[in-house]
């Protein structure tokens, strides 16, 4: 099966190193990659030098740099299926550290399982310097779905897109998916930060079935200077996920989804950020 990987970089020269680092420890060999450059002012040389000295990274210069995350999203998106021609695309965040086994074990899944459309794995949520970290979103979705962490779940149908927007346990970066996932749609420029909670949800509303599994293969970074938690400290997050919650409450009720259409209108893992938040600022 050949991989593409997608790497849209924006700042932080450190942990981008980290990942392609990371990524050429991959076990699975048969893959390929492009670091969408979508700084402001350029990658430096040396950093440069360390990405192309593997003959499957490529580096490539985005036409429209800070125009927002979907963008970067897409742009990497539609270099890595056009120039690779892959069987399944991966979109890995520029800070993040996938384990060895991350690609082999996805693969393998996919490999055996046709019918599976995309593929995710457990994460390990790190801080800026590696070590363990409990973000408040963490913790909600703990509380909400414990039984996530120690079984495989397929989502698909209503029962599944109800699972997602009760709880959202699966990472954006930790998925594989088939390139025909993106055959009908990509990420929603529009969004700035629930981009990956509205593709899942498309997806699974398109007939797509996505599995989780439960091994932990991916350390996934929070830090106070990445986009995200930007975003989580000026509640924009929260706002533009009741947009998205409404808008999916409306298809799923015209569709014919009672059951998804029910927990997107109670938007719970919003409601229970929010008290968690509270609490811990007592």
């Amino acid at each position: 099966m050949r991989i593409a990987i997608g790497i849209p970089f924006r700042s932080n020269e450190v942990f981008l190193l980290e990942a392609i680092a990371a990524l050429r420890s991959q076990v699975y060999s048969d893959w390929n990659a492009v670091v969408l450059d979508d700084s402001d002012d350029g990658i430096l040389h040396e950093t440069k030098q360390f990405i192309e000295s593997d003959q499957r990274i490529r580096l490539v210069r985005s036409s429209s740099p800070g125009k927002g995350i979907g963008v970067a999203w897409n742009s990497a998106l539609q270099e890595v299926i056009e120039s690779i021609k892959p069987d399944a695309v991966a979109l890995l965040h520029a800070d993040d550290i996938p384990g060895t086994q991350f690609l082999a074990r996805l693969v393998r899944v996919l490999e055996l399982n046709p019918k599976v459309d995309a593929v995710s794995c457990r994460a390990k949520t790190i801080d800026s310097s590696g070590d363990s970290s409990l973000h408040i979103a963490d913790l909600a979705k703990r509380l909400l779905a414990p039984s996530h962490n120690c079984r495989t779940v397929d989502y698909s149908g209503d029962e599944g897109l109800a699972r997602i927007l009760r709880t959202n346990v699966i990472i954006c970066p930790t998925l594989l998916y088939r390139t025909r996932c993106f055959d009908r749609q990509r990420f929603d420029q529009s969004l700035r930060m629930a981009l990956d909670l509205h593709f899942l949800s498309r997806a699974l509303l398109d007939g797509m079935v996505i599995r989780s599994i439960p091994e932990v293969l991916y350390q996934y970074r929070r830090h106070a200077g990445s986009q995200t938690s930007t975003l989580m400290r000026s509640k924009q997050r929260f706002e533009e996920e009741l947009l998205v919650y409404r808008e999916l409450k409306v298809i799923c009720k015209e569709k014919g989804w009672t059951r998804s259409a029910q927990v997107a209108g109670h938007a719970l893992t919003i409601r229970l950020y929010r008290l968690i938040e509270k609490v811990m600022r007592g």
